[in-house]
């Protein structure tokens, strides 16, 4: 019976072994390297945008 979390039992660790440890682990990596910084993108252009006019 497989579960959802398995240890990681790679015997050489890995960046991509650590990233198919399951799903929580890629969408903690994803939002951090593409959500997180697309809404500080957003904010800062939009601070921009209202000190031009």
């Amino acid at each position: 019976m497989g579960t959802l979390f398995e240890p990681f039992t790679d015997v050489v660790p890995s960046f991509f072994g650590w990233l198919n440890e399951g799903p929580l682990t890629l969408t903690i990596f994803l939002h951090t390297i593409i959500i997180l910084p697309m809404f500080w993108i957003y904010f800062s252009e939009k601070k921009r945008l209202q000190q031009e006019k």
